[in-house]
């Protein structure tokens, strides 16, 4: 699987505007599982589509940094109005929002604006949190704390796509459970080797005694489970199959509104190795089942 994807949208008009681009880029390459695509300015409509537009749509995350390109200023009093950003810029958040609106997966965001710029057009209406800066020491310092927090999901290629099943049932004593299920489907070659590891918050986890997959987890706060091609008798996932891994019950019926609250950053993480391909899928818990029900 080649590297994933990290959409870089940053002026670069001034030498310092492309200082910055470039060594967010660097400090993309060096977290080692992504590449940077530094956007550019396009000068046709196919260059649009083919570049930004093309990256846009296969990128796991997304960084903008929005400096000032000039003063809106109101006719005959010379009162300022505005500062505005890059149009470019704008219209890249504008395309990544849009995109981002209908992936099951949301990508990370990390949005810089110098303190100068005003909230205008459809960026008023994004809920971006965008961070303020001064210099480019602030958001590099900030970008590369952030960084190594971001939940990238890598779950899909042209060759498969890894995906969770969440089957929910309701009975009178147990209150709501979910059947938590990893699902393969290969559209590459034949894989006779294979593994499938899931990490589940432990406060999801059902009180009916140890799974006959777990393993031991070195995340805090989480159980761990794996699945590999001998719990399948070595049958090999066939281009054109599907391959479901294992079936996990979660419920949150016992917890407290504390607990509820903590799933809300806890995601339910799912990796695979499908021969020599790798795939790895964050779920947050109300993807599964919305946190404020437990018993429909």
């Amino acid at each position: 699987m080649e590297k994933s994807t990290i959409f870089v949208s940053c002026g670069q008009r001034t030498d310092d505007e492309k200082r910055l681009g470039l060594a967010i880029c660097d400090l993309v390459s060096s977290a080692g599982a992504f590449t940077p695509f530094f956007a550019q300015e396009q000068s046709d409509l196919n260059g649009l589509h083919d570049n930004i537009m093309g990256a846009l749509e296969r990128a796991v995350g997304f960084i903008a940094v929005m400096h000032p390109r000039g003063n809106v200023i109101a006719p005959g009093t010379g009162d300022l109005i505005i500062t505005r950003a890059s149009v470019w810029v704008e219209q890249e958040i504008a395309i990544a929002a849009f995109i981002n609106r209908s992936r099951k997966q949301k990508i990370p965001t990390a949005v810089y604006c110098h303190r100068s710029v005003g909230r205008e057009g459809m960026r008023d209406l994004l809920h971006l949190n965008p961070t303020g800066f001064e210099n480019n020491e602030e958001v590099i310092g900030h970008l590369s704390a952030r960084l190594t927090a971001w939940e990238v999901n890598e779950s899909k290629d042209a060759d498969g796509e890894l995906s969770l099943r969440a089957s929910p049932i309701y009975s009178a004593s147990s209150g709501r459970i979910v059947t938590l299920t990893p699902i393969f489907r290969n559209d590459g070659p034949r894989a006779n080797q294979y593994s499938c590891t899931m990490h589940l918050p432990t406060l999801l986890v059902r009180a009916s005694g140890p799974c006959w997959v777990a393993i031991p987890s070195q995340e805090q706060g989480y159980n761990a489970y794996q699945f590999t091609e001998s719990n399948r008798n070595n049958a090999p996932i066939l281009n054109g199959s599907t391959a479901e891994f294992m079936a996990i019950e979660a419920s949150m019926t016992d917890l407290n509104s504390a607990e509820r609250a903590t799933l809300a950053n806890m995601p339910i993480r799912v990796s695979a190795q499908i021969g020599e391909r790798f795939y790895k899928a964050v779920i947050p818990v109300a993807d599964a089942f919305p946190l404020g029900r437990t018993n429909t």
